[in-house]
């Protein structure tokens, strides 16, 4: 708007009113003088000034001339608004990626927390099971004196000693019970048998059979059991 203003009061100032034609002026017509009301701008080499209306044949009115002005303007005023549409589009274009670079950062760290999370807990509950005491699994058997009347004969004591070997090795030492099953003595001596386990490992153990004074016991058997 400024812009045609400015034009407004330039052909006022030259003596040009709204409607006045403008009539094509020779160029020879611009003297060193300039155009009526502009003494001394340009047309002094003979050619039309740059601040001289005149240079064309063709009649233009002041009309036209704002009626151009003010469409140049519209066109220089609508460049604008697209160029800040256009702008501000690359903006919000570039807000949204860096907020989807900033999700899909946090995503993966948050993804990344959880994995770590999850191999603690998972290191975490392996040592729990390390270190506590719970059973693998149980193996069971039978052992018994032999030979025949090992301590049937004899006096004080006297021990009988059986091993026997696991199917396969426990991780850890095992808990081993045992229980007489069968027990064949003298009627005539007082009864005395004692049995225990002596020695015991992951693959293996040994129990002990015992009579003493004058126990006659011809024969005994007992069951096992280890768990670990």
């Amino acid at each position: 708007m400024k812009f045609v203003v400015v034009c407004l009061m330039f052909l006022t100032i030259a003596g040009y009113t709204p409607g006045q034609s403008v009539q094509g002026v020779p160029a020879h017509s611009c003297s060193s003088q300039g155009p009526p009301g502009i003494p001394g701008r340009d047309g002094r080499d003979g050619t039309p000034g740059r601040d001289c209306p005149c240079g064309t044949n063709a009649p233009l009115s002041l009309h036209v001339v704002m009626r151009q002005l003010l469409h140049q303007q519209d066109e220089i005023h609508q460049l604008q608004t697209e160029m800040a549409t256009q702008e501000q589009r690359f903006q919000v274009e570039i807000q949204l990626l860096r907020n989807e670079s900033a999700t899909k950062a946090q995503e993966v760290q948050a993804e990344m927390r959880q994995l770590q999370d999850e191999m603690v807990a998972k290191d975490q509950r392996i040592q729990a099971l390390e270190q506590r005491d719970y059973i693998e699994r149980c193996e069971t058997g039978v052992l018994a004196t032999n030979p025949y009347n090992v301590l049937a004969t004899g006096s004080g004591y006297r021990y009988n000693y059986q091993t026997a070997n696991f199917s396969r090795a426990f991780r850890t030492t095992p808990v081993v019970t045992i229980g007489l099953t069968v027990l064949d003595h003298a009627h005539t001596v007082t009864l005395r048998v004692q049995t225990d386990v002596t020695e015991k490992s992951t693959t293996g153990l040994t129990v002990r059979f015992g009579a003493w004074e004058d126990a006659k016991l011809y024969y005994a058997r007992l069951s096992w059991m280890a768990c670990a």
